[in-house]
């Protein structure tokens, strides 16, 4: 792409709305400029002005990286008529890279989460990078650097580069469904009889298999039925693969 800006300095600038036709084009063939003292605007669709009184500067706002390499000319008159030009080509730098993996919390309403971040300088940008997550303080770190510790839900990670540059993701560390259990129980024919029992039904949780506790955790069985029991009050727990815990 190519820009044209135009730049009238001085006081006297009324007249060269009417007389615009009488001066040269810029350098990428634009004629639509914009009077003003010590300030202007072009055709840019990227937004920008010139300031200045002695020293022009030519500010440039969003731009994206579909602007770099574009041409930008600047043209200077004063009440006079007289001009001076000039152009430069704009760099502009990539974002730096980033991707995301997470590790869900082991138990239900635990905080033991994680988020891996992969990062990397963008495209002809070097320099240490820096991260946070969910807005926190940035620190450098290099990559893959997970972030640990983590309750469940969204969580948005960014990486900053030596030039203020920032790319962000966010990604969701979930959870599994609380461990929950039913039980059904056969009592004692007899008293003082060792004949009664308990099975139990569990669900929700996660990981391989459950373990089953009558004695308040004290000891697990693989099994879900509790033979051989005399009268009594037993405190059941149960285990998931990843050691969630419910009792009753």
């Amino acid at each position: 792409a190519c820009q044209d800006f135009f730049f009238n300095v001085g006081t006297s600038v009324g007249g060269f709305s009417g007389n615009a036709a009488n001066y040269s084009s810029g350098a990428c063939g634009s004629t639509t400029w914009t009077n003003g003292s010590n300030n202007g605007q072009g055709p840019l669709t990227d937004a920008g002005s010139i300031s200045g009184s002695a020293t022009a500067t030519l500010s440039l706002t969003n731009v994206s990286s579909a602007d770099s390499g574009s041409i930008y000319s600047v043209v200077v008159y004063n009440p006079y008529g007289a001009l001076k030009s000039g152009t430069g080509v704009l760099t502009v730098n990539s974002l730096p890279n980033l991707s995301l993996s997470e590790t869900d919390v082991s138990c239900n309403g635990g905080s033991d989460g994680q988020v891996a971040a992969t990062f990397s300088n963008g495209t002809g940008v070097s320099g240490a990078l820096q991260v946070n997550i969910d807005g926190g303080s940035y620190s450098t770190q290099t990559p893959p650097y997970s972030f640990t510790g983590l309750a469940p839900g969204s969580h948005t990670v960014t990486v900053q580069d030596v030039n203020g540059c920032t790319s962000n993701l966010t990604i969701t560390v979930n959870q599994p469904t609380a461990v929950t259990f039913t039980t059904s129980q056969v009592n004692e024919t007899c008293n003082g009889g060792t004949t009664g029992s308990i099975t139990v039904t569990p669900s929700g949780g996660s990981g391989s298999g459950y373990t089953y506790s009558q004695d308040n955790g004290a000891t697990f069985q693989s099994g879900n039925q509790f033979t051989g029991l005399a009268a009594g009050t037993y405190n059941i727990v149960v285990k998931d693969g990843n050691g969630c815990l419910s009792s009753s």
